[in-house]
């Protein structure tokens, strides 16, 4: 028997980047083979649950669009034309990886156990996996696959142009503007706020929400997710006037944040909702986007 396993892995990547480790091979007997691979695939898959009566479909769509191969056949002893020689190969590997590829999204948490009853929740999702493989003519090949976490490295979020409520002569208004600069991951957005209350109703508070907007098609169905948010709220509790201030809202460098992105499957990019909470009355909501500057 065989044995094939990766050793070594860095905890994520980032575009730009590469991926050390080590294939470790372990035969203990001589091993029929037509070669030993490692191959990085880069896929978008979607998938929705369908619910019709009492029928019940998984639909799923996949688009690879990235694909390293490694052979490491003249890097371990063949006996012969077809069969390597008993023992333990240790093999490092490196890839590395495009600037421009799409960090590592979903819309869901997948479960640490996978399996016939533990499968992948509906959602979007990009991921990186490594493959591992000794290639068997005619049977089963020993394979080892690890999924690569790839985050995002100060990718430009973009700038967010004022956002103001209609004006309305019996019902409290706002405007919302964020300093004109570069939003990047891992920063803080910051930024001005300026509400009017001319007939003296009682503002509960004010919050403003930064959130990312997945669309995404699974077989022609559309479907759209929202998360992971942010937000920052100012709470107000009076009948003042007016009131002012500044604000600020941290987004964490993770693999979540992310510029605007178009791909086969999807795309995404970073919103903001803005509401004024107002007692016994109707709430004042505007929603704007992040643009690339």
């Amino acid at each position: 028997m065989a044995k094939i396993s990766l050793e070594g892995l860095p905890a994520y990547s980032w575009p730009g980047g590469s991926i050390v480790g080590t294939l470790v091979l372990e035969a203990d007997q001589p091993m029929r083979a037509a070669d030993i691979d490692l191959a990085l695939h880069g896929r978008e898959l979607s998938q929705v649950t369908v619910q019709s009566g009492k029928s019940r479909q998984v639909v799923q769509q996949t688009y690879p669009f990235l694909e390293l191969i490694s052979s490491f056949r003249g890097a371990v002893t063949f006996q012969d034309a077809d069969h390597i020689a008993p023992g333990t190969y240790r093999l490092p590997f490196r890839f590395d990886l495009p600037a421009n590829m799409e960090p590592s999204l979903a819309t869901s948490d997948i479960p640490a156990v996978r399996g016939r009853f533990f499968s992948r929740p509906d959602g979007m999702y990009v991921e990186y996996e490594l493959e591992a493989r000794v290639r068997v003519p005619w049977w089963i090949d020993p394979v080892d696959r690890v999924i690569v976490p790839v985050f995002s490295t100060r990718r430009v979020l973009g700038i967010v142009p004022p956002l103001p409520s209609l004006a309305a002569e019996d019902h409290p208004a706002f405007r919302v503007d964020f300093d004109p600069v570069q939003v990047l991951p891992g920063a803080t957005v910051t930024g001005s706020y300026v509400v009017q209350n001319p007939k003296g109703k009682h503002l509960e508070k004010l919050t403003i929400l930064c959130f990312r907007h997945v669309e995404y098609s699974v077989q022609g169905r559309a479907q759209s997710r929202d998360g992971p948010s942010y937000e920052c709220v100012i709470p107000l509790g009076d009948r003042a006037p007016t009131h002012s201030g500044r604000f600020q809202i941290t987004i964490p460098n993770t693999s979540e944040s992310t510029g605007p992105f178009h791909g086969q499957l999807h795309r995404t990019w970073w919103m903001v909702h803005v509401e004024l909470a107002v007692e016994l009355g109707l709430n004042v909501k505007v929603d704007g986007a992040f643009t690339p500057a």
